[in-house]
């Protein structure tokens, strides 16, 4: 298909211009702005006008390592040394700037351009070897601008100007990239030869750029996998040549430097500037490419000789004298140690690779798995081993189902459907040392694996059983059942119990019914119409519905939310999973619509599902198969999913995995800890001046973590005259000398403060960008609010959209992308959106094509030229003579091109004007049938010839306006009839009046407009009667002929063709040679089976283009959404900290690994999963610090089976148990903050004498007042009054006896006047039923503030309540000054109040704490 040229703007063109002075063949746009939407892909020359002042923009400067200091590394490039791309290693003996390398790199990306000889691939890769973070001209958005011309695949034809012709810019980068490839004749000896590609001019360059910065930390994964899948498709060679030149400066010329007689400028090249990208390369190919080593046999042994050479390279640059020619050997020690220690690193990571996966392929089905003694956890362990069964087809009996795999990279993260309805036990690992699984104890690989199996297990339990208890009752025989009790009611809360007796509570939507598949920004998805659920949802006032969604608060249909449709058809019951994709704003204008249902969009995650809804959605609405219910999980799928993601990470890519992975008792304890890989650069030194107050005139103070007497003299300054109490400054100096940090903080200590004072020596000494993430979005915006607060810098960037503090709004990525407005990138990627509605238009095209019930005469055309070529050659090319009076009754139709024809209800009906209607109408036979009824003495005789004549028999045709229409009078007036002539049989039919057909009963009179008009078979068959007669008034009739054998005579006939009655098989007729000679019955037959072959095959081809146009879709939206970010990433470069969530940080992977923090800081890291912290690390990390307390609430757990309270799960999976506090559990060093200034002596004593011995009281806490009104400042309250409600409770258990004495106690201490401020008192529940009716025993006497997250558990508890008064709303806008807090205990974390009092309906307390 010849694609749409479209002429660019006149703007870019590059000319000669006597008013702009633009020079020929220059970019205008590059020339007056200095910059260019188009970047590397504009075809002219981007000089910049010498009048204007040059575009800037953040630069590499501060990191730009001069070649003459390469190899031998500055501080900053040694400093880099940590980082995954090999820049650290490049030099450039020419640096260009973006413009010259876009001047010289285009004539490269033309059509008709190939390389002719070696110097020009030279040339070629010299030019993208400036793409470098050690060339201070480029930026990162320039580096992304130029891998987008060298590695884009084009979906559509890019056009240019240039040189007054178009020009189609293809994938000529990967072209030229693929000629490199393929070039066969490499050497380290190339010389002057042309043809032979120098390996130090050509492949060290070549695999520089592959393993640049640019390229592999881009967030444009989709081109850095074009360029490594095209290396992938030539391994052979490329590899091959690799492996010949390496071993070859190795074992035999003893240096990588070209011979003598090498061209003039040619560079001096290290070993570690070729070893070091290749091994980056390697590593790339090995994560980048599934199961790499299993396709590539050749690149494991590979691998093994880059070690080798590696050894071999080492020995000989370090030996005395060197022993290899190389110019590392003759810098400092210490650097070159760094430098080869590092190169080392990265080949023992590929060998660890390649053996693991080569494991994999020889694993056992069976394996023995040792097993541990001597521990206390001997029989627990025993236990376990005896009961081990494997994983997948570890498994004696075979996989469990379709989703049992041993690696969980094979999982998929949304169960299926054989997984869900699966009774089998499944493989859930124990959170353990020593504990049976196949992978090796001490492993990464192994923590991954365990910690992806209980996250999964934690996010899939729920919807498990639901899902089971649903099929089980749609499968009972008993009455009944709470299925059946929620469809009669239009849905609900389901509540039931687990396998293992743990209650069920689930929401159940009724009547699920499908509406439409639609493209969007989340993927195609499918809109779905359920019963609105019972109560306030379902109220007839349209304000109410709305403010029942609303107030949900995420709890009900949320966006992201997992739910899983059950279908129960006559064939089976099969279950579906997606996810929501439409917002709560379309809910709620879908309940301001109707009270009774409501619309939301699902995206699935099982392809094949969509086409069986596609199949649903054809037939009308009484007849489509089953029963839908729609299923909502318990656990947010999308604040999950990322995390499931980032573990199934490369295990050697995760930081501090020795510290990380299970260890037997006590010997983590005996692990050294290194310092930060920062701080170990050769005289880094830590300055610590900023912890001191002006008044302690401290100019200088540094810290150097190599040194033991340093880091003993700072921590004695800091515990003296710094801000800090002497444990804080302890907790400092042991942050900033161990790579892995654990700060624990009990209540009130000032845990928040040490961190921020931490953020403020980090940042004081370059040590950012800084990630810092937080459990709760109070959390993180309380940090960053503590980091503003104590200027400290205001280079911040909030990532993620739900920050409730106006202030933290301010610096979210958002706001800094209005500032910034459109970058280079944005106008770059702007042809991303573009593709995406597209193919988003063509999609529901194709829908609309999909839905259609009729099948179409073009569709049968098409159909036709294919499967029959010889009928679709006599539809376009008809017998001439029906030709023309197709054509003439085409031109003399209604005006709109449609024939009218009488039905059986005697109703006009549409006949389209196409060939192929007018052989389906049969038009051509009711022409014949009614000339043979013409009285013509020559009727059914042959025609003689006749002598010429200049009269046209044919004028009729030619001219419409003279057609009449032919009825019965016209048979009576016919000139020349003699009904003599006529059989003596058929003579009667032929009399004077109304004729009437030998077929017709009295009650089948052909009259349609009232005129007497009736068809006449002479040769009828017996059981083929003509219709009444279609031709229209307009049409040509055989009575407008003057000589209608004259007419047949001229087309070659001797006599009228006989109308056709025959009755033949559709097998005959789909052989037949000649369309036009089947009779009505056969036309309609051949017509029937046309329909229904051609529906057949346009299901399959409708059904072949869905999956192309959803997989086309889905790559325009990776595209899409890549260029968003990358555009994003710009605005990161520069910022000192980056804020967001764990689960922000675990969605935004790919953008973090692009940054590359140097330090991630986890807030409340006692609440925080490992799998969440496990998640958010990224390879760049070089410093993990948890402040926390593992003392207080553990991480929040839905599936309570795997948790430390359970009494299995307690001992065998642990999930809830964070890193942090599993770390320091197994004598990992932790610091503590000893002095608490929140708590009375009186209440800190509770939690001294059992949890913190070393707590001490400030002398703050020890000046506080009595408390105003009571004799006691800390109290216990017993009674013997027995809760209420239960398990059958809608909001859970309540005591009514405490809740009436809070609400006197309250009121009383409030009319103390002491604590009438907002904060002063609180209310703790520890359940949820206790604060509904705490709330309403207040209202109309205090103002009670509920949290966010115990208001949108209430809402969802009591959302089938349909006669609620409003409570929420009346309390909380109540006009009164004195307000109260009230929270459930789980939600009071890290806040403070004066008068705290504690009920848990079985135990009541009151605490003053000041």
């Amino acid at each position: 298909m010849v694609p749409t040229i479209t002429i660019p703007p006149r703007g870019h063109r590059g000319h000669a211009s006597s008013s702009g002075g633009v020079p020929s063949g220059v970019c205008r746009f590059f020339w007056e702005t200095g910059d260019c939407r188009r970047g590397f892909e504009c075809r002219y020359k981007h000089e910049g006008n010498p009048a204007t002042p040059p575009a800037t923009g953040p630069s590499n400067s501060e990191v730009a390592i001069p070649a003459a200091l390469a190899p031998f590394l500055s501080k900053a490039g040694l400093a880099r040394l940590t980082e995954s791309g090999s820049d650290v290693f490049s030099t450039i003996t020419t640096p260009r700037n973006p413009s010259e390398v876009h001047n010289q790199l285009k004539r490269f990306l033309f059509d008709n351009y190939r390389f002719r000889h070696a110097p020009d691939i030279h040339v070629f890769l010299s030019l993208l070897t400036n793409a470098t973070i050690n060339n201070a001209t480029w930026t990162a958005e320039d580096g992304q601008l130029l891998l987008t011309a060298v590695a884009k695949v084009r979906s559509s034809f890019t056009v240019c100007w240039i040189f007054a012709h178009y020009l189609l810019m293809k994938d000529n980068g990967l072209l030229r990239m693929n000629d490199i490839f393929i070039w066969d004749k490499v050497s380290i000896r190339a010389g002057s030869d042309r043809m032979t590609m120098s390996f130090q001019r050509g492949y060290v360059p070549l695999l520089q750029y592959l393993s640049s910065d640019f390229v592999i930390k881009s967030i444009l994964s989709h081109l850095i996998n074009a360029l490594y899948t095209l290396l992938m498709e030539h391994f052979d060679n490329f590899f091959k040549n690799v492996r010949s030149c390496i071993e070859e400066a190795i074992n035999v010329a003893k240096t990588f430097q070209e011979s003598t007689n090498m061209s003039a400028g040619t560079r001096s090249i290290s070993g570690s500037q070729v070893l070091g990208p290749l091994a980056v390369v390697l590593l790339q190919c090995l994560t980048r490419i599934k199961n790499a080593t299993a396709k590539y046999p050749d690149l494991r042994a590979l691998v093994h000789e880059l070690s080798q050479w590696i050894d071999t390279w080492v020995a000989g640059v370090s030996a005395s004298p060197p022993t290899f020619v190389d110019p590392l050997a003759s810098c400092p020690v210490q650097t070159r140690e760094q430098i080869c220690q590092h190169i080392r690193r990265k080949a023992d990571q590929l060998v660890a690779i390649v053996d693991r996966e080569h494991s994999k392929n020889t694993r056992p089905k069976q394996q023995d798995v040792a097993r541990i003694s001597g521990t206390s956890d001997e029989g627990i362990l025993a236990a376990l081993h005896n009961s081990y069964v494997g994983p997948g087809v570890l498994r004696p009996e075979g996989m469990r189902h379709d989703n049992d795999h041993v690696d969980i990279a094979d999982i998929r993260i949304a169960p299926t459907h054989e997984e869900l309805i699966c009774r089998i036990p499944l493989f859930l690992p124990a959170n353990l040392y020593g504990a049976p699984h196949p992978l090796v104890a001490n492993s990464m690989e192994r923590i991954l694996d365990i910690q992806f199996r209980l996250l999964r297990e934690e996010l899939t339990a729920s919807l498990r059983t639901s899902v089971q208890l649903i099929l089980d009752d749609m499968e009972s025989k008993q009455p009944h059942t709470q299925l059946e009790k929620l469809l009669e009611l239009g849905g609900g809360k389901y509540k039931g119990q687990s396998d293992g007796r743990d209650s069920v509570l689930f929401n159940i939507y009724t009547n699920a019914e499908f509406s439409e598949i639609s493209p969007g920004r989340s993927g195609l998805s499918v809109g779905l119409s359920i019963d609105t659920p019972p109560g306030r949802a379902r109220v007839p006032e349209g304000p109410e519905r709305v403010s029942f969604w609303e107030g949900m608060s995420g709890k009900r249909l949320l966006s992201g939310g997992l739910v899983a449709l059950v279908w129960q058809r006559k064939t089976g019951t099969d279950v579906h999973l997606g996810t929501i994709s439409s917002s709560i704003r379309d809910h709620v204008t879908s309940a301001r619509q109707s009270a009774e249902r409501i619309s939301i969009h699902v995206t699935f995650f099982d392809p094949d599902v969509e086409l069986r809804i596609l199949q649903e959605l054809r037939r009308p609405v009484d007849e489509r198969d089953g029963m839908k219910v729609l299923i909502e999980a318990t656990v947010m799928f999308a604040s999950v999913r990322p995390f499931l993601e980032a573990l199934r990470v490369e295990p050697t890519a995760v930081p501090f995995s020795k510290y990380i992975v299970h260890r037997p008792h006590n010997e983590l304890c005996t692990i050294p800890i290194d310092p930060p890989a920062y701080a170990r650069v050769p005289d880094f030194a830590f300055q610590l001046a900023p912890l001191f107050s002006p008044e302690a005139e401290v100019e200088s103070l540094k810290l150097s973590v190599s040194d033991p007497e340093s880091v003993a003299v700072a921590r004695e300054e800091l515990r003296k005259r710094s801000r800090l109490d002497p444990s804080q400054a302890d907790a400092i100096v042991d942050a900033l000398t161990r790579e892995l940090v654990l700060i624990q903080g009990p209540p009130g200590t000032g845990k928040s403060y040490t961190g921020v004072e931490l953020l403020r020596v980090l940042l004081a000494n370059d040590a950012g960008p800084i990630l810092m993430i937080a459990l709760t979005n109070h959390a993180l915006d309380h940090m960053l609010c503590s980091v503003l607060d104590a200027s400290i810098t205001q280079k911040i960037v909030r990532l993620g959209s739900r920050s409730a503090d106006e202030r933290i709004a301010q610096f979210s990525i958002e706001v800094a992308e209005e500032l910034a407005g459109k970058s280079r990138l944005d106008r770059a990627f702007a042809g991303h959106h573009r593709e995406l509605e597209q193919v988003e238009g063509e999609f529901r095209t194709l829908m609309q094509d999909c839905l259609k019930i009729s099948v179409d005469t073009e569709n049968i055309l098409e159909y036709t030229e294919v499967a029959l070529p010889i009928h679709f050659q006599d539809v376009i090319d008809p017998p001439e003579w029906i030709n023309l009076l197709y054509k003439t009754s085409k031109t003399g139709s209604n005006g709109e091109g449609i024939w009218k024809r009488v039905g059986k209800d005697g109703r006009d009906e549409s006949v389209e004007d196409t060939v192929y209607g007018y052989w389906l109408a049969a038009r051509d036979l009711e022409f014949l049938e009614e000339a043979q009824l013409r009285p013509d003495p020559n009727l059914n005789n042959s025609i003689q010839p006749q002598a010429p004549t200049t009269k046209n028999h044919f004028q009729v045709l030619g001219d419409t306006s003279g057609m009449m229409s032919v009825g019965s009078s016209d048979i009576e007036d016919v000139d020349g009839f003699d009904v003599g002539d006529v059989p003596p049989e058929e003579a009667w039919m032929f009399v004077e009046g109304e004729p009437i057909s030998p077929q017709e009963s009295d009650a089948d009179l052909a009259s349609d407009t009232g005129e007497k008009d009736a068809e006449i078979n002479l040769n009828p068959a017996p059981s083929q009667a003509a219709p009444s007669s279609s031709l229209s008034s307009s049409s040509v009739r055989p009575s407008d002929f003057d000589d209608l054998q004259a007419f047949f005579g001229f087309f070659g006939y001797s006599l009228i063709p006989r109308v056709a009655t025959t009755d033949r098989p559709i097998s005959m007729l789909i052989e037949l040679d000649g369309i036009w000679t089947m009779s009505r019955q056969e036309r309609r037959r051949l017509h029937e089976y046309l329909i229904e072959e051609v529906r057949v095959s346009l299901q399959e081809t409708r059904l072949q283009e869905f999956k192309r146009l959803r997989q086309k879709h889905a790559d325009a939206l990776n595209r899409y959404n890549e260029g968003k970010a990358a555009a994003r990433c710009q605005l990161l470069r520069n910022v000192d900290i980056i804020g967001c969530t764990t689960t922000g940080a675990a969605n935004l992977t790919a953008l973090l690994k692009a940054i590359g923090p140097k330090i991630m800081l986890v807030e409340e890291a006692g609440q925080v999963l490992e799998a969440h912290v496990l998640g958010s690390l990224v390879p760049s990390i070089q410093q993990l610090i948890l402040i926390g307390d593992p003392l207080q609430l553990r991480p929040t757990l839905n599936n309570y089976a795997i948790s430390m309270e359970h009494n299995t799960g307690g001992v065998i999976y642990r999930f809830d148990m964070s890193l942090m506090e599993r770390l320091a559990t197994a004598g990992f060093p932790m610091s503590q903050i000893d002095v608490q200034r929140r708590m009375r002596p009186s209440i800190s004593n509770l939690v001294r004498t059992t949890l913190y011995p070393k707590l001490e009281d400030h002398d703050l806490v020890k000046r506080y007042p009595q408390v105003q009104g009571l004799t006691k400042n800390v109290f216990f309250f017993n009674h013997k009054h027995k809760e209420n409600g239960g398990e059958d409770d809608s909001i859970t258990k309540y005591n009514q006896f405490e809740v009436d004495m809070a609400v006197d106690l309250v009121m009383y201490l409030l009319r103390q006047g002491a604590y009438s401020k907002e904060g002063d008192i609180v209310v703790l529940c520890a359940y949820l039923g206790q604060l509904a009716r705490m709330r309403d025993a207040f209202a109309n006497k205090v103002a009670v503030v509920i949290d966010e997250r115990d208001r949108g558990e209430l809402a969802d508890r009591e959302a089938e309540k349909d006669d609620m008064p409003g409570v929420v709303s009346e309390v909380e806008h109540v006009k009164v000054s004195k307000r109260v807090l009230l929270r459930t205990i789980d939600n009071f974390q890290g806040e403070e109040a004066k008068v705290y009092l504690v009920n848990y309906a079985y135990l009541w307390c009151l605490t003053k704490s000041r």
